[in-house]
């Protein structure tokens, strides 16, 4: 739940990024915008297929951290981008890796869970990667009045890798713990 809660901070902000992004950075218009939100959607329905050819083997949560470093990487990298081409490529591989992501953390709580308390599970879940978000958007848009739209997409991306490796740690320790 806190990498759910960390990657709906930091990561799924799109909606206040990327139109300030067109229009300061890359100096465009709202048909870009268009075309760059399409590029997040081709990524993603790219991410719903092929996570859907996995098999159920292998470790869910390796599949998230590695979904979540790959974000916040891609995320920090593209606060870098003037080019229209680099930023459509970025943001189809976040699309991909974001549905990968929340693809798993669904089916891992959900197989995880009693079935008496699944319901429960998911309405947390969903409280948690759907009030997350607003969050995000306010973080989103405080630090691109304080500091600019690159430099608060690099800024996300290096909190969510940071998190992501402080949360990793922690579930390692408890892992090993547990022997």
């Amino acid at each position: 739940m806190l990498l759910i809660l960390v990657i709906g901070i930091f990561a799924f902000n799109y909606n206040v990024l990327i139109p300030v992004f067109v229009k300061n950075v890359l100096h465009q218009e709202a048909n870009t915008f268009g075309i760059l939100m399409a590029a997040l959607g081709l990524g993603s329905v790219f991410g719903a297929l092929t996570i859907s050819g996995k098999s159920r083997s292998g470790s869910t949560m390796k599949v998230m951290i590695i979904s979540s470093l790959i974000i916040g990487t891609l995320l920090f990298l593209n606060g870098f981008s003037t080019q229209y081409v680099a930023t459509i490529i970025i943001l189809v591989v976040i699309g991909a890796f974001s549905i990968y992501f929340s693809t798993t953390a669904n089916t891992t709580l959900q197989m995880n869970s009693k079935d008496e308390y699944r319901g429960r599970v998911m309405s947390v879940y969903s409280l948690v990667f759907a009030g997350a978000t607003p969050i995000g958007s306010i973080f989103a848009g405080l630090a691109i009045s304080s500091v600019g739209v690159s430099e608060t997409f690099r800024l996300s991306g290096a909190l969510l890798v940071f998190l992501t490796v402080v949360i990793s740690l922690i579930f390692i320790k408890k892992a090993s713990d547990s022997f």
